[in-house]
């Protein structure tokens, strides 16, 4: 998995945005949780990911924004490949 220790500087800021954008939300809809919680955890596995929960949810503002800043993150990383 990529950390932010492992990028240019100047993209850090970007990427942890990204993460947390993605990672936004524990549940695709409001109630999800209760309807598959149980004691024992014998449902946990039909939640969904965070990631998928927020996928599920995300506006398409904030994913046009992810887009963009992916993009970017993208033309550094090959900026800075072509150049070493």
């Amino acid at each position: 998995m990529i950390t932010p220790e492992h990028l240019p500087d100047r993209i850090r800021g970007d990427y942890q945005w990204i993460m947390h954008q993605l990672t936004k939300y524990d549940e695709k809809y409001l109630g999800e949780k209760k309807y598959f919680s149980s004691n024992d955890g014998r449902y946990d596995y039909l939640m969904s990911s965070k990631l998928e929960a927020t996928l599920f949810r995300i506006r398409r503002n904030t994913a046009v924004k992810v887009a963009e800043k992916l993009f970017y993150i993208w033309s550094v990383l090959d900026e800075e490949f072509r150049s070493s």
